[in-house]
């Protein structure tokens, strides 16, 4: 354990067993007359190192009052041990000597300590707190004198000598740090026993003062009267170290949490002051009256007192007052400002609720309000309608004209909405682009009339700015079902529009228990590619592509497969999909990559054989796909020319931003090949070729040529890809060849690569090696016949 973990403990008793120790070390003292200094002063350094050891073990937020109280001990402390030295030197001094001034030190610094520690804001607070401290002790001073200081002297038949006063000076400064003990508890941390060991300090160090004024006044020859002085004073000083140690002083116990003090306890004191103090300096004037012994002291001492006192309770009120004269003119403006802040915050309250419940852009209503009129139509039980429309490729408005632009679009799109409504139809914008419509009291043909309508409002050109935008449409509806909640008919609708995007987007979907079937299906896919990816148990197999002029496998294609632990092998059709709008593509298709390196690598080396891997959209998405590349190519050591990714024309409708290219691009400088998959069946292929940073395109096996009418057609047609790719220096594959026929075709029509059932199903890496190593075989036999 380090020496700031020890100090970090808490230790609740550690105060006790210091007064403990400090009390043995005094009885010691006591006890045995040749010890007694250096026991006394060995207590004195007790409590000033733990004053210092409690500041540092504590911590408290105020800090410049607790330097100031052990500086009030040091000085006493450093008095005493000169005095030792020079006595032990055989130097004396008598009373009073320069060594009081020392000890008259310590009792304003003390007071000062107190004072400090309540944490009061503000200068007037401040200011009240230290005129009650006067105002009790000047009237503590008039009852010690008229109670104990001029009883004494009758009673000795002493005058009040210089000797005597600089003693009585000690008991009276008591008074100080008794009173700012009490301000502490009653404006700071209140009646606790941290406060009564500050309160007992105070009162040992006035009952050891008040008795060596007693040993002054009747000659200095009493040595019980002295010794106990001392006893009082080393317990004041070791009680005050004992504060610093209490677990109250640090900041944790909020020593100096400030309350406000009770209205009838200040009354009540400020009276009993009124009617003591000047009553017991009556009381104390007619007794020296009546004893013929009365002198100047004995006047001026308790009506000084007295007169003082009065001055300063007189200021006290007057403060009071004027405090409660500005509260109640602050009351009267807050109750003007509070009339007008209310008036306000009432238009507030509206203004919130509206922007709670209403879209900030369109003023619509937004996805609570639909919810709570939803909940409204699902209790009333008529007919009802909910919809829910989103705008295709949207992300692409963004995307090319900027936010702003975007944000104009929606605003027509909302106006053109709202026009094809009835008047207690409820339109409102959920987030984005997409928009909900509740329709009232309409039948599910009509709902659909309606739900045809608004997407061709949206299907009309747009003109913002400069710029004319054109956009399109998906809806999806579902009629009310009482026996749903509110949370199920937006689940359903959002269903019916997720099939409305699927089915080719700008048309309308009806819910039907079917597409909550799909939907099932779809988690449960989700959740069963997860545990594939934990489980590994996905595979890849490769379809060779083969050169048609001597028909030899000069690559092979990746291909994934799923093989659940618990069932047959899932096709990639029923699955490829889920894990691209899941996201889960992204890993799946980094695993396909690194496992299809790590097996061609050997083919590569020994035969020349390429691979081919497919690449989706989400995947190209990812700002590190590029490196996942590299990485890949690094860790199996299949170098970049061999390699060749296959996208399909999606990219580029999807890449909006254009980062796809970008790593396409930057993939292609480093040699790795590109090709375009399924060639043909995409968006405008024809014009986006010159652009793309491709090497190949694959023709889809749609355009193979077959027996029959269509033969002639399909022939034209390839043979028209095929010269476009050569047009342009682009390599070209055909997919799907399935005869012998269909391959001498192709290969006839200028094509020399082809892939197909005719050559080979897609088959295991083991069995990628044995085809290889056969056609090679087969290759070299007949070479050399």
């Amino acid at each position: 354990m380090t020496i700031a973990d020890r100090v970090a403990r808490p230790r609740p008793y550690l105060w006790l067993w210091f007064v403990l120790g400090s009390a043995t070390l005094v009885v010691l003292g006591v006890l045995i007359p040749a010890a007694r200094p250096f026991a006394f002063l060995g207590t004195e350094i007790a409590a000033v190192t733990a004053i210092g050891a409690g500041m540092r073990l504590h911590r408290p937020r105020r800090m410049a009052p607790w330097w100031c109280i052990l500086a009030g001990l040091s000085v006493p402390l450093v008095a005493n041990v000169t005095w030792l030295a020079l006595g032990l030197a055989g130097v004396r001094f008598g009373y009073p000597g320069p060594m009081d001034w020392f000890y008259y030190l310590m009792y304003p610094l003390i007071f000062a300590g107190l004072l400090g520690l309540p944490e009061r804001g503000g200068k007037g607070a401040w200011r009240a707190g230290t005129l009650e401290t006067g105002i009790f002790a000047c009237a503590g001073a008039v009852l010690y004198w008229t109670v104990l200081v001029d009883p004494v002297l009758n009673n000795l038949d002493a005058e009040l000598t210089a000797a005597g006063s600089f003693a009585l000076a000690y008991p009276l400064m008591d008074l100080l740090i008794i009173c700012g003990a009490v301000r502490l508890a009653i404006i700071g941390s209140g009646r606790t026993a941290w406060n009564a060991l500050v309160v007992l300090a105070g009162l040992s160090l006035t009952v050891g003062d008040t008795t060596f004024f007693i040993h002054v006044v009747d000659g200095g020859d009493g040595r019980l009267n002295l010794l106990s002085a001392s006893l009082c004073w080393l317990a004041g000083a070791v009680l005050v170290g004992a504060t610093a140690l209490h677990p109250a002083m640090s900041a944790g116990g909020r020593l100096a949490d400030v309350r406000r003090t009770h209205p009838h306890l200040m009354f009540a004191s400020y009276l009993a002051l009124v009617l003591i103090v000047p009553a017991a300096t009556t009381v104390s004037l007619l007794t020296e009256l009546r004893a013929g012994s009365i002198g100047a002291v004995d006047v001026a001492v308790p009506m000084g007192a007295t007169a003082v006192t009065l001055v300063l309770l007189v200021t006290r009120l007057t403060q009071i007052a004027r405090i409660a004269e500005s509260r109640a003119r602050a009351l009267v403006v807050r109750g003007a400002a509070l009339e007008r802040a209310l008036a306000r915050q009432e238009s507030l309250q509206d203004q919130l609720s509206h922007q709670a419940l209403h879209d900030s852009l369109t003023g619509l209503p937004n996805r609570l309000l639909l919810r709570q009129r939803v909940e409204a139509a699902l209790a009333g039980g008529g007919e009802a309608t909910l919809i829910m429309l989103d705008l295709d490729g949207f992300k692409d408005v963004n995307d090319r004209f900027g936010h702003p632009t975007g944000d104009a679009l929606l605003a027509v799109v909302a106006d053109r909405l709202q026009t094809g409504l009835r008047a207690g139809d409820t339109l409102a914008r959920l987030g984005g682009d997409e928009f909900a419509v509740l329709l009232q009291d309409v039948a599910d043909r009509d709902a659909v009339t309606i739900g045809e309508k608004l997407v061709a409002l949206v299907r009309r050109p747009v003109e913002v700015g400069d710029h004319r935008l054109h956009t399109t449409a998906s809806l999806g509806l579902r009629t009310l079902d009482a026996r749903l909640s509110t949370s199920e008919m937006l689940r359903d609708v959002d269903l019916a529009l997720y099939a409305a995007k699927a089915a080719g987007k700008d048309q309308v979907v009806s819910f039907d228990e079917r597409l909550r079937a799909e939907q099932l299906h779809r988690t449960r896919t989700v959740d069963g590619l997860r545990a594939a990816i934990d489980r590994a148990d996905f595979a890849v197999h490769y379809q060779p592509l083969v050169d048609l002029r001597d028909e030899q496998t000069v690559a092979v294609e990746a291909l994934i497969r799923w093989t659940p632990t618990d069932g047959q092998q899932i096709s990639p059709d029923q699955f490829i999909s889920v894990a691209e709008d899941s996201g889960l593509i992204v890993p799946i298709g980094a695993w396909v990559l690194r496992r299809a390196c790590l097996d061609a690598v050997a083919w590569h080396h020994r035969y020349g054989v390429r691979l081919s891997v497919n690449v989706s959209v989400r995947q190209l998405r990812e700002p590190d796909f590029a490196h996942v590349v590299r990485e890949a190519l690094e860790i199996s050591g299949l170098p970049a020319h061999a390699l060749t990714l296959e996208i399909t024309e999606s990219v580029l409708v999807a890449d909006g931003g254009g980062q796809a290219l970008a790593h396409l691009a930057a993939l292609r400088r480093a040699g790795v090949k590109v090709a375009v998959d399924d060639f043909g069946t995409g968006y405008s292929s024809l014009a986006y070729l010159q652009h793309l940073p491709i090497d190949s395109i694959k023709i889809d096996k749609a355009f193979v040529p077959v027996e029959g009418p269509e033969g002639a057609q399909q022939v034209s047609l390839i043979r028209a890809i095929i010269d476009l790719a050569r047009s342009l220096a682009l390599g070209t594959v055909v997919e799907g060849v399935e005869t012998a026929d269909q391959a001498r075709l192709v290969h006839s029509l200028g094509c020399h690569l082809g892939q197909g059932y005719h050559f080979s199903r897609p088959i295991t890496a083991d069995a990628v090696d044995r085809l290889i190593a056969a056609d090679r075989l087969l290759f070299d036999v007949g070479h050399v016949r």
